[in-house]
């Protein structure tokens, strides 16, 4: 009986269940199963979910190299194991390959993130601490989940006899692995960048259809207040001592992210005591019902709800964090409060945000500003 070297097994296998698990969790993301973060405890998003999206041919480009460098890595990571421990015993050799995956795996989702930090422009260090790590974090989950599996179908056979055919040198398979590593970076890098003209200036993706004009929607503004009982406290900031305004936005494949600035412009410190209160409304000035949760998301860390004093002068920021939707529909207003219960401000967002009724956006609490 004839079988596969080890290495290939687990490369061949680990590459089945990387793509598998991608296309599970997009499903799961497109009818609508996707619930905040609790999806990626059962699935994981080994490619981010709006590759697919992207105009061809760049799905297929990111897919395949994320498969083959994933795939080729744990492939020459078997082939060197087996090669200098092929002895060792059954459940030593099974850990030790289910190791290999998992290192392959954060390499892998690595190489997403550094693309999407090169394809931002000069990089930020805050977006190379949060960014990174989250792509690596990705990869390493996907090889704990799966990982096993790739290992196990690795293990040499307990009978004799069985011919091992179709073996590559590991030199070869590492080779292949740099070379769709590159491809893999620098494919993330041209599509970020381009997100970041495209997206970011509201225009839609070419392969989108353009919609024909609608009569002008009904409906009804967001409350000059958030609705309901808030706590209240006189030393906290009122919106009349702060100016506040959104300062810029980034984009990472499948992502978006937006600060919040808060300034004050009095003569007296105030406090900031740990949310900001946000909401939406189209051009038109029509509420749009996103949901916000207060937490971090992928292209941003939330530091927690800190009251701290702003001095006269000082700022403040908080994010905002969603998921890329349809690239249609543009948001033009956001109401931006200190704390819910504060009379909300109205901010005219240029060119505008790609939030929907559909939309969850993740708003952190409020941090001093740091100085360089």
């Amino acid at each position: 009986m004839f079988r596969l070297a080890p290495g290939l097994r687990a490369g061949l296998a680990a590459s089945g269940l990387w793509l598998a698990s991608a296309l599970l969790f997009a499903a799961a993301t497109w009818v609508g199963l996707y619930r905040g973060d609790a999806i990626r405890l059962v699935l994981i998003e080994t490619i981010p979910v709006g590759t697919w999206q992207l105009d061809q041919p760049w799905p297929v480009v990111i897919a395949v190299t994320s498969l083959v460098a994933f795939g080729a890595a744990v492939a020459w990571g078997v082939a060197l194991l087996h090669r200098a421990a092929s002895s060792a015993p059954r459940g030593v050799l099974l850990l030790a390959t289910w190791l290999v995956v998992v290192l392959a795996g954060a390499a892998a989702g690595g190489l997403t993130g550094v693309g999407a930090v090169i394809g931002t422009g000069v990089p930020r260090a805050a977006f190379f601490a949060q960014g990174v790590p989250d792509a690596i974090a990705l990869g390493t989950a996907a090889g704990l989940v799966f990982g096993w599996m790739p290992a196990w179908l690795a293990l040499p056979p307990r009978r004799s006899g069985e011919a091992v055919t179709a073996s590559v040198a590991p030199s070869a398979l590492g080779a292949v692995a740099l070379v769709a590593a590159i491809a893999l970076t620098v494919s993330t890098a041209l599509v970020v960048a381009d997100a970041r003209q495209a997206g970011l200036a509201g225009e839609a993706p070419p392969s989108v259809v353009q919609p024909e004009p609608e009569p002008v929607p009904t409906g009804t503004p967001p409350p000059p207040v958030a609705p309901g009982e808030h706590p209240s406290d006189p030393s906290w900031c009122t919106p009349s001592q702060l100016t506040l305004v959104t300062a810029g936005a980034d984009a990472a494949t499948g992502h978006r992210a937006a600060t919040l600035r808060a300034t004050n412009t009095s003569a007296d410190g105030c406090v900031l005591p740990g949310y900001p209160d946000v909401a939406f409304a189209d051009e038109h000035g029509m509420a749009v019902g996103a949901t916000v949760r207060y937490g971090g998301g992928f292209m941003t860390e939330d530091p927690g709800p800190a009251p701290f004093r702003l001095e006269p002068g000082a700022d403040a920021i908080a994010f905002l964090a969603w998921d890329v939707t349809d690239g249609r529909t543009m948001i033009a207003q956001l109401y931006l409060a200190p704390y819910p219960g504060a009379q909300r401000t109205l901010c005219i967002v240029q060119p505008g945000l790609d939030i929907t009724a559909l939309t969850e956006v993740a708003v952190t609490a409020w941090a001093p500003k740091k100085t360089d």
